[in-house]
């Protein structure tokens, strides 16, 4: 069965199984080709995440992905075989991953229920796209339930000030590197893979930041506050201005040598910080305490969507109290007005529903 132009296209349901030889081959390659393209952001990231996940099912089968005709040996087999295996092939899999297995000294599940729902997601997504070329079934299967993604482990905003404090009045070359880092990560709100990726070239003399950021093909600025470019310009005077990676080791030999993002992930536990990503729920929880909308917070952290931002804020104190104190205050500014106010005991000040006496004074 071809379409127009010699393409191969989908059977009907009940010719699938008949799909055979170059055909199948040749129609599974353009549905690859497809999923693997199909990005909303067009993130190298995203592509690499799906075709690691596929490679994960192709090595559950037993089939190699090391390059894309094995790889589309592995949509064959996940689309051509019919509804009811691969919801069987899925299913195992799915269930290999979530058996337990001594870790650490414990029972843990092969792999986290947020890696299981994104391998199944990125599966339902690949399935998606053969049926925009006619596939007739799709994945029906329920995925692990996720908790809402919350670093509730992220330091305290006085705690990372405190380092920072420490770090700026130690004249060690180690210090005024780490110092920079903080910066970057908790000030500027940063990943750690978008510092580790910086270089010098990126740092313009205004204090604008180049950067490389995920879900980006193109560089986006951020311009960098007066505290952050004397961290910066401490570690540079400390670093040298050759250029290269802007953040380095501090030995001799690592000079010229750029720092990874799990050497950063490090020095943030060397400090007792935990993981970088808290620095940046730890800032973005910092601007909600201080007033600031979720949409300052989603232009800080450079997300997509207000709704990712929200999720960033953890343990804003009593909101809805503060919601609540706030119309309060705004309807105790009636009564305190100039519209009738008294400082007789027991008699209102007005009578804000209406009739004679109300506020607006019909």
């Amino acid at each position: 069965m071809t379409s127009p132009g010699n393409i191969p296209a989908i059977a009907p349901a009940g010719e699938l199984a008949e799909i055979t030889g170059d055909e199948s081959r040749a129609l599974a390659l353009r549905i690859l080709r497809s999923w693997e393209g199909d990005s909303p952001t067009g993130s190298t990231h995203t592509r690499t995440a799906k075709s690691g996940d596929l490679r994960a099912y192709g090595a559950w089968l037993g089939l190699a992905s090391d390059d894309e005709d094995h790889r589309v040996a592995i949509v064959e087999r996940l689309l051509f075989g019919g509804f009811a295996a691969a919801h069987e092939s899925v299913r195992g899999w799915l269930e290999w991953m979530a058996e337990k297995i001594a870790r650490d000294g414990r029972l843990r599940p092969r792999r986290a229920p947020a890696t299981r729902a994104r391998r199944l997601a990125s599966l339902r997504g690949l399935v998606r796209i053969a049926q925009e070329f006619g596939l007739p079934w799709g994945l029906q299967i329920r995925g692990p339930r996720v908790r809402r993604y919350r670093d509730a482990a992220g330091p305290e905003a006085w705690r990372v000030y405190a380092v920072i404090s420490e770090l700026a009045h130690d004249s060690a070359d180690v210090a005024a590197r780490d110092g920079a880092i903080l910066h970057l990560l908790f000030v500027l709100g940063l990943r750690r893979q978008s510092v580790a990726d910086l270089r010098m070239a990126d740092l313009a003399a205004d204090g604008v930041l180049w950067l490389r950021v995920k879900g980006q093909e193109e560089l986006l600025s951020k311009t960098a506050p007066p505290a952050t470019q004397g961290a910066l310009a401490r570690w540079i005077r400390a670093r040298g201005d050759w250029a290269g990676p802007l953040i380095t080791g501090t030995r001799k030999h690592e000079r010229r040598q750029g720092l990874s993002a799990g050497q950063i992930y490090r020095i943030c536990y060397k400090y007792d910080l935990g993981n970088p990503h808290g620095l940046r729920h730890s800032g973005a929880t910092k601007l909600a305490r201080e007033g600031r909308s979720v949409w300052e917070i989603q232009a800080h952290l450079g997300h997509a969507s207000h709704t990712t931002s929200q999720h960033y804020v953890d343990g804003v104190e009593d909101t809805p109290g503060q919601a609540s104190a706030y119309l309060a205050e705004q309807l105790e500014g009636l009564y305190d007005s100039d519209h009738g106010h008294t400082d007789e005991p027991g008699e209102p000040a007005a009578d804000v529903r209406g009739g004679p006496n109300s506020v607006d004074g019909s």
